[in-house]
């Protein structure tokens, strides 16, 4: 059997790749003094529990913005509303103050509180934006 003898080049450029897929396959990302699981179980903002999160989170904006779709689905959980943009940008909408969905619901449209968090072509977050 033979083997093919590689350039340099080509083993820098393996060996690039392989650490890139490694380093895609950290552990979740984790804020502090934010808790992913009390956020999630608050679908649509409905019992007000993510009031006490936003503050931990918004903080945290700078660590956020280039982490890709996947990592923000994983400490956000599902968006409570997705709007797709033009080049395949997309915004997740996340409520703070209860959604139109929910019972008892006596908010304006224009006078609830969400989380806008907008996703580039390329899968990565580019601005996240809290809307009073």
């Amino acid at each position: 059997m033979k083997f093919q003898k590689f350039r340099k080049s080509e083993i820098y450029f393996i060996v690039f790749v392989l650490l890139n897929i490694l380093a895609g396959c950290g552990s979740d990302l984790e804020i502090e003094a934010f808790s992913s699981e009390i956020w999630k179980s608050d679908r649509n903002g409905c019992n007000s529990k993510r009031v006490g999160e936003i503050d931990a989170l918004i903080g945290a904006r700078n660590i956020l913005l280039g982490k890709s779709e996947h990592e923000i689905l994983s400490l956000l959980g599902r968006p409570d509303k997705n709007e797709l943009y033009r080049r395949s940008q997309k915004f997740f909408i996340y409520y703070i103050d209860p959604a139109p969905t929910c019972s008892g619901d006596s908010l304006v449209e224009n006078e609830r509180k969400y989380l806008s968090i907008r996703i580039n072509a390329i899968g990565n977050i580019s601005e996240i934006y809290l809307y009073k």
